[in-house]
């Protein structure tokens, strides 16, 4: 015959004064986080699998989930290969410009508290973001008040090639 152990729980116990055993795990929805690792680990695939995730996809690549329950923006066209804005709409190319517009029109969505906005926004990936961003930092030195007047000339960044 087994006998059961009977008395107070942890919880009950310590009465919440030092924590919980329970669940302390929030939906990815509600968490801020930078996800690192080596190539060809999962990153991209983990974040497609957020749902309400807004994936600003500087990698310009297609979709690494099987099932994916994230927006991607900008996205690979299915039957051409050409990166897309919008659905039926023309093929971009992705530069720093179209992800602030695109940053801007989320940004406006949240100011009027649109239901329909995504819960969460992801950059995928940081390194290929960042040759976008030194793409545009250059040829908007002078507007970005980074040059002195008459010296435009003097503005060289390398190229990042991760």
């Amino acid at each position: 015959m087994t006998t059961l152990a009977t008395g107070t729980s942890l919880d009950q116990k310590w009465a919440n004064r030092l924590g919980t055993i329970g669940n302390a795990i929030p939906p990815a929805t509600q968490t801020s986080m930078i996800v690192i690792g080596p190539s060809n680990q999962g990153k991209s695939c983990f974040v497609q699998s957020i749902p309400d995730n807004f994936i600003i996809n500087t990698d310009a690549s297609s979709t690494t989930n099987p099932s994916p329950k994230a927006h991607l923006w900008p996205f690979i066209g299915s039957e051409d290969g050409n990166l897309y804005d919008t659905p039926g709409g023309k093929p971009v190319t992705l530069t720093w410009d179209l992800v602030l517009a695109k940053v801007d029109e989320l940004c406006e969505m949240a100011k009027d508290q649109w239901a329909g906005r995504p819960k969460v926004v992801t950059l995928d990936t940081v390194d290929t973001a960042l040759a976008l961003a030194i793409d545009y930092v250059t040829r908007h030195a002078k507007q970005l008040g980074l040059v002195a007047e008459g010296r435009e000339d003097d503005v060289k960044v390398r190229a990042y090639t991760g």
